[in-house]
């Protein structure tokens, strides 16, 4: 979470006029994460999250996005609900921004997780991967294959601003990548998080009582999922990989949904599509800091240090 977007009490109050929420008792800005702005709001009725959308979302996936949330939550995963007005609308415009208002869910980010919280983490993945087999809807992966090629082009011309070996670096994944991606076209596929970072996953005491920030979500292969939340999670600090805790949330995935042999061999390649995918979204992200944002931007080198980790292990 992040604001680029700044809501003065004024435009709170015109904003929540459809809704019957009773007087407000706090609002404040929420500066983790780095996509959409969010806002924590208190009233007499209870608490909220206020997000307003920025521009990699587009405006016409907010139903899915949302269709998916209420589904996933009538599943009994712990999902925030989206809030209706009194008109019984969920999407809004607020700052000519989209919006939405969600329930507030308790909980906090174990940042980095245990081997233990992996296995939990492991374990919710599959779960939601189960709940969405009745879920009609699709989304296309716009940040797969073909558009990590249309953030390259944009990223090749300034890349080495952020580090030197950034352009070739590049290149090479992307011919590596382009190269092998076909050999997991068999792969189960279904609608996935596609984002599930630490920070995306709340914790009460030991338990996982949220998981947030959908907005990534699509319809992709079931190992991909996994493999960007292992490369999310199970690093250290230096980028080497903790085994202990791929392990973990392997053996936690296994236990609501097995992987087949071809996924867990898949991984090692679906991993390096991961790293490269965050890599090209936070360098795209560093070379166009918005000017006045309260947001911390993340450096995309530490994906540099993961791919390198990667051919390395596993060449």
């Amino acid at each position: 979470m992040a604001v680029y977007t700044q809501v003065t009490p004024q435009e709170l109050q015109q904003f929540l006029n459809p809704f019957s929420l009773g007087d407000v008792i706090k609002f404040q800005p929420i500066i983790e994460g780095i996509e959409n702005s969010n806002y924590f709001l208190h009233t007499q009725t209870g608490r909220f999250v206020l997000t307003l959308f920025e521009a990699r979302l587009q405006e016409k996936d907010l139903p899915f996005f949302l269709s998916l949330m209420e589904h996933l939550r009538k599943q009994g995963l712990p999902i925030a609900k989206v809030i209706k007005d009194n008109n019984s609308k969920t999407i809004f415009r607020l700052k000519g921004r989209p919006a939405i208002l969600a329930s507030f869910l308790e909980g906090s980010p174990h940042d980095p997780p245990s081997p233990q919280d992996c296995h939990k983490i492991g374990q919710a993945m599959a779960q939601m991967h189960l709940a969405v087999r009745d879920f009609s809807q699709s989304r296309i992966n716009d940040l797969s294959l073909s558009g990590w090629h249309g953030l390259a082009q944009q990223c090749l011309p300034e890349a080495g601003k952020c580090d030197i070996s950034l352009p070739q670096l590049i290149n090479e994944e992307l011919a590596y990548l382009s190269k092998n991606w076909s050999r997991i076209e068999t792969l189960p596929r279904g609608i996935i998080h596609a984002d599930l970072f630490a920070d995306n996953i709340l914790f009460n005491g030991n338990e996982i009582s949220a998981i947030i920030d959908f907005y990534f979500a699509c319809t992709d292969y079931f190992a991909y999922d996994l493999a960007i939340s292992l490369c999310a999670n199970c690093f250290d600090q230096n980028q080497y990989l903790q085994r202990a805790k791929m392990q973990k949330m392997i053996e936690g995935y296994n236990c609501a949904r097995r992987l087949s042999h071809k996924e867990l061999s898949a991984l090692p390649l679906l991993m390096r599509g991961a790293c490269l995918r965050f890599l090209l979204t936070r360098l795209y992200d560093w070379l166009n800091q918005k000017s006045g944002a309260l947001v911390t931007v993340k450096n995309p080198n530490d994906y540099v240090k993961k791919i390198l980790y990667l051919r390395e292990y596993y060449s």
